[in-house]
């Protein structure tokens, strides 16, 4: 009995530092991206706990204005009130990797990725773009996590429905507000 509790011990002691190790050997480069993919998974999977995970709690969208809090007002809204007949979440996220772009000046504590982000609708037709960005984030160093301290963006809208040369209703500002996409 006390063999069988020491080889347990010692499987999870070697299993907590076999992941520390490799978590040590990451580059930055890995580190971010799999934020990056909490992230997106988050939103698509509409889970309002781990969304912004990776966000620091001063982010702040100078494009927008937003701030994180807003910005997680509006997914929780979005969480609750976009989803299909089914019940699943109504869009999704996709970045195109091959054009990610890290920049780190020597010495700095800050780095500066620039990628494409889409927004996806899903219906029962299928998925269609509906909406694209050009994002550049900057991130820091906090309690030794990459967050993402302040973002900006540039609109890429691309309406593929012939009948969308407006944004749709949910997306247009209401009269008098100044919209998210700006």
């Amino acid at each position: 009995m006390k063999r069988a509790l020491l080889i347990l011990l010692g499987a999870a002691v070697a299993w907590f530092a076999g992941s520390a190790l490799v978590r040590s050997l990451r580059t930055t480069e890995e580190v971010l991206r799999d934020a990056l993919l909490d992230e997106v998974a988050a939103f698509d999977t509409a889970s309002p706990f781990s969304v912004l995970l990776h966000f620091a709690d001063d982010y702040r969208d100078h494009s927008a204005g937003l701030d994180r809090g807003t910005l997680r007002s509006a997914l929780l809204f979005a969480f609750q009130n976009r989803r299909m007949q089914d019940g699943t979440f109504r869009y999704r996220t996709e970045i195109d990797w091959e054009r990610f772009i890290m920049a780190q000046d020597e010495g700095a504590d800050t780095i500066l990725t620039t990628f494409p982000l889409a927004l996806m609708e899903r219906s029962e037709k299928g998925e269609e773009m509906i909406w694209g960005l050009e994002v550049e984030a900057t991130w820091m160093q906090r309690d030794g996590e990459w967050q993402i301290a302040k973002s900006t963006h540039r609109d890429r809208v691309t309406w593929l429905r012939a009948e969308m040369r407006d944004p749709p209703a949910w997306a247009r500002p209401c009269p008098g507000c100044r919209p998210l996409w700006c």
